[in-house]
């Protein structure tokens, strides 16, 4: 699979997204992400309703929608001061 050039906002778009940050995510519904594993293969993982995703800076990932074409999840970001 190829990795997009420039990061998405589009969840579920096709294209792979690389955070300059740790993406913290509440998953709201039933979904699966794809993940680069540290050798550059790809995994996919079943993510169920209330888990607490979190993708470490610079690992590229994206979600894959459900039967209905959705996906339902809350974004954290965490505050620096």
């Amino acid at each position: 699979m190829k990795k997009s050039d420039t990061s998405s906002q589009e969840v579920g778009s096709g294209t792979s997204e690389v955070g300059k940050d740790t993406a913290i995510y509440r998953m709201l519904s039933l979904t699966s992400t794809n993940t680069e594993s540290p050798t550059e293969a790809w995994i996919r993982l079943v993510i169920e309703p209330g888990v607490l995703l979190v993708t470490p800076a610079g690992m590229y990932h994206r979600f894959t929608l459900d039967e209905a074409n959705n996906i339902k999840a809350l974004r954290l970001f965490q505050v620096r001061l």
